[in-house]
């Protein structure tokens, strides 16, 4: 199975750096001899998932960690389930999908339509309140279903891998009839299935301008009252997927007066600019850093040109680099980040100074350490 063998290069890849005790380093050494036995159980669809682990990392983000044999599978199913999606023309004009070249494709294709659209343009923007955690086990098993006519038996391993429970702080909990864990590979195929209903209904209409990033989505129309009509579809189609938008992140009115998608801000007469928000999450990595006292000068410049980079990338004569970088380092040096950065550097000097003396000074230094 070529789909299995691409998984698990994925899986080693990214599991390069885990611990010398994660089930990784095993299950890479015996993988040539559980191959084809794994294969068969996949095709087969009688393999059996462990129950994943959930555990919180430093920043308070759960996180689901699974068992390396697991992990392969999932990733083999994602695989499978993308590629027969893809040939069904589900992906179609999807940002968030790989080959359709991205969110700087759809800012772009949003700026020329704003300025084709001028004043006439009117606006609904959306997204889905925890969308991961409210989608419906047997509404998306039977999307999944829908892909064939007659589904392979794999498709039963999708069912299983939905429905198990998870460990969290020793404690084990059933799965919920609703809600699929974040993090593993399969989540974001089925998270992109899901709304293909959705999808359906507006992305063919020529009336009716329709994006998606994954939850987020934005609509444009030419005239009020087609947009009224939009919107009481669309809460149609999201109270059958049992589905609820989130009112803060909502926006509904003229496109000349500015909103915000894709981490970009589209303010009047189609000007795109990185939105303020997405600076404040800039600014919270930079604060962890700190935090852990890992902040260096270097550090923070390649931060900076990072985030340049990722503004200005795709967005040739739309976004400006110095415009993007001074909003950046203005909102560091509001924060104090760099005063910061000068006392930790000072602590970092001292600190180096105190082991040079001990190390002179100080007989068998080595040895305390």
């Amino acid at each position: 199975m070529v789909a299995l063998d691409h998984a698990f290069v994925h899986v080693k890849k990214s599991r390069r750096n885990y611990p010398a005790h994660d089930s990784i380093w095993d299950f890479r050494n015996a993988y040539v001899v559980l191959r084809n036995t794994l294969a068969q159980a996949v095709t087969s669809g009688t393999y059996t998932f462990s129950q994943p682990t959930t555990v919180q990392t430093k920043d308070g983000t759960s996180v689901t960690v699974t068992d390396a044999s697991d992990a392969v599978v999932l990733k083999t199913l994602a695989l499978l389930l993308s590629s027969k999606m893809q040939a069904c023309g589900y992906h179609n004009r999807l940002a968030h999908v790989q080959g359709n070249h991205g969110s700087k494709k759809t800012v772009r294709q949003i700026h020329h339509l704003l300025n084709e659209y001028g004043k006439k343009g009117f606006v609904y923007k959306t997204d889905i309140a925890d969308y991961y955690a409210s989608i419906d086990h047997t509404l998306l098993y039977e999307a999944v279903r829908r892909l064939w006519k007659s589904p392979p038996a794999w498709v039963n391993l999708v069912y299983a891998a939905i429905k198990s429970g998870f460990y969290k702080e020793g404690h084990y909990y059933d799965a919920q009839p609703y809600g699929i864990l974040r993090g593993s590979p399969l989540s974001y195929v089925l998270g992109s299935l899901y709304l293909h209903q959705v999808d359906q209904t507006f992305q063919n209409k020529r009336s009716v301008r329709y994006f998606r990033y994954m939850d987020d989505i934005l609509i444009i129309t030419q005239s009020r009252s087609l947009l009224r009509r939009v919107i009481k579809r669309c809460h149609g189609l999201f109270e059958q997927l049992k589905l609820s938008v989130s009112k803060p992140k909502t926006y509904i009115g003229k496109a000349s007066k500015g909103f915000s998608f894709l981490g970009y801000h589209f303010g009047p007469k189609a000007t795109v600019s990185v939105r303020p928000e997405t600076v404040s999450k800039s600014l919270e990595r930079v604060h962890r850093l700190l935090e852990q006292q890992i902040l260096t000068k270097e550090r923070l410049e390649k931060h900076v040109k990072g985030f340049v980079s990722w503004a200005k990338g795709g967005l040739r004569g739309l976004v400006r680099a110095e415009t993007v970088q001074q909003t950046l380092v203005s909102a560091i040096r509001e924060a104090g980040m760099f005063q910061q950065l000068e006392a930790l550097r000072k602590q970092h000097t001292y600190k180096k100074r105190g082991i040079v003396w001990l190390k002179r000074c100080v007989p068998g230094y080595y040895l305390l350490r």
